[in-house]
């Protein structure tokens, strides 16, 4: 059945057809002098605003974009934008809604598009788009002011800077390279320097002399005897020391940022550029250097021609000069970080590059209760299983003597009480019981690298030639017992033994499996160097 609503549109349609050409010639003369006009007020705006208006561009990349961001968003101007881009998490200098179950929040921002806001009683345009940026395309903001004066726009990007600068006071602000520029990633809450728990005298130490360093005092000292105001740390040790939370704090304390350096992706070219562009006083990271996977020179890309930069990573010649070069800012402190200091190049932490060199060893006693009380203290837990500081700090001190000294990372304790935060006695407890299996998993981890350090030996030496340090197979020990099943030393000893061969049962059940692993260790990595390699000359070295 037709609609009643399309018969007039059938009935007048016949009518329309029956019209001559000249009968649309007006219609086509009047939307002809609408273009001429749009076009003549479009050149005329063009004109008024390169004479008359003052523009002010930010790029995405920028910090800038950030502050920008954030004094728009607090004042909820970026609801009176047309285009929005609408997006999961929070964008940069956008907090977004939270939602009540905190999953997926979105967050809304000026995307492609233009609005007016007021700004100390001016009237000042927000608009975004996209430039090209060679491949690819980045974010543009524009803020344009009606004068012929950009002071206008000078003060509101000062006030922006203040009310960002306000709102990241008891933050870090963490940047990385990316695609060859300084990109910010994070802005963490500042971690104080009393919950690295390091050793205390070295973790003092090393925080004045960062902080003597950035003095002014410091800074002119340096100019006034034209030496490079450059600072350098290698901080060694093996994982889960505190390296890499001791920077990060470092850079809160002393209210700078840091930048952290992907090695892997710059090459000698796109890292002294990024080097160029650090501010003048920062903490530049430079995280297991030892893994960073530097080449040589001889690396370099053949098909590229061999030019310098064109091999895909960086050379350590390349490292070096840019941590020695003119280009790199200076008043920077540069930190590096290494599990395995005996890999590093001797040129790479030469005095000069390296101020300082700072081992991170594992947990001592102190720092062992620091650790306990620093996860028990003020939590409340205090009021279900102790009645009192002086309580917890007993069994911190309990827990102290179970725990053996340098054989657990502060990481590793850490995760430990973690896991019975709700009750130090629970963790009291269950010390003996983890020591015990922590210990045990690490010899289980050392043999299995030794038997694949034997295999690669038994591979170039011949499977039918001795050890060349004829070391025997002796069967494993028990977790409670460090002799052989025929009651024989795991080492050769003295046929006298001594009180802890013959009471091995009366010794706390950590020190007892200490034992074990550290003579597992040892008994099986005797022997594992292959003996074509062991009497092969040294790389260097003259016959004759």
């Amino acid at each position: 059945m037709e609609s009643p609503l399309s018969r007039p549109s059938h009935a007048g349609m016949p009518q329309l057809l029956a019209l001559s050409l000249e009968s649309y010639g007006p219609l086509m003369f009047l939307f002809g002098i609408l273009a001429v006009v749009k076009s003549y007020i479009r050149h005329l705006w063009e004109w008024f605003g390169e004479y008359f208006t003052s523009t002010v561009h930010v790029k995405r990349s920028d910090e800038t974009y950030d502050m920008l961001l954030a004094w728009i968003s607090a004042r909820g101007l970026d609801g009176s934008a047309r285009s929005l881009l609408a997006q999961v998490g929070p964008r940069q200098g956008n907090q977004g809604h939270r939602p009540r179950d905190g999953k997926k929040a979105l967050s809304f921002s000026p995307w492609n598009g233009s609005f007016l806001f007021w700004f100390r009683n001016s009237l000042l345009s927000y608009q975004t788009e996209l430039k090209d940026i060679g491949f690819s395309k980045e974010e543009e903001i524009s803020i344009t002011s009606f004068g012929r004066s950009s002071e206008l726009l000078r003060q509101f990007l000062e006030e922006c800077r203040d009310e960002y600068l306000k709102q990241i006071q008891n933050k870090t602000t963490i940047f990385e390279n990316r695609n060859d520029r300084w990109k910010k990633v994070a802005t963490r809450t500042i971690r104080p320097l009393s919950t690295v728990i390091v050793n205390a005298k070295q973790k003092q130490q090393l925080f004045e002399d960062v902080k003597t360093f950035i003095a002014p005092d410091t800074r002119r000292w340096f100019v006034e005897r034209n030496i490079p105001y450059r600072r350098g740390y290698l901080l060694y040790g093996p994982p889960g020391t505190g390296k890499s939370s001791f920077s990060f704090s470092v850079a809160g304390e002393l209210g700078i940022d840091i930048y952290i350096v992907n090695i892997p992706d710059v090459n000698d070219q796109s890292l002294k550029d990024i080097f160029s562009e650090l501010p003048q006083q920062c903490v530049v990271l430079l995280e297991d250097i030892d893994a960073a996977g530097i080449g040589r020179p001889s690396d370099y890309d053949d098909s590229d021609g061999g030019l310098p930069g064109s091999r895909k990573g960086v050379t350590m010649s390349g490292l070096l000069n840019t941590l020695d070069g003119v280009a790199s800012q200076e008043g920077r402190v540069v930190i590096m970080t290494t599990n395995h200091i005996d890999n590093l190049d001797e040129a790479l932490i030469r005095p000069g590059r390296v101020d300082k060199k700072v081992e991170f060893q594992f947990a001592d006693a102190d720092m062992t209760s620091q650790l306990f009380r620093f996860i028990y203290h003020g939590t409340g837990a205090a009021s279900s299983d102790a009645e009192d500081d002086d309580e917890i700090h007993q069994l911190g001190a309990e827990f102290t003597s179970r725990v053996p000294e340098l054989e657990f990372s502060p990481a590793h304790i850490m995760s430990f009480l973690l896991q019975h935060r709700q009750s130090p006695l629970s963790a009291l407890r269950h010390t003996e019981e983890w020591v015990a299996a922590s210990l045990l998993e690490r010899r289980a981890k050392q043999r299995g690298t030794i038997y694949r350090a034997r295999s690669s030996a038994s591979e170039i030496n011949g499977p039918d030639e001795p050890s060349p340090c004829g070391v025997l197979r002796v069967p494993p020990c028990s977790p409670t017992n460090w002799s052989t099943d025929s009651g024989d030393s795991l080492l050769a000893t003295p046929s006298t033994p001594n009180e802890s061969q013959l009471h091995p049962a009366e010794k706390p059940i950590w020190q007892q499996t200490v034992e074990e692993a550290r003579l597992e260790a040892l008994r099986f990595s005797v022997g594992t160097v292959p003996r074509r390699l062991a009497s092969a000359p040294r790389s260097g070295s003259r016959e004759g």
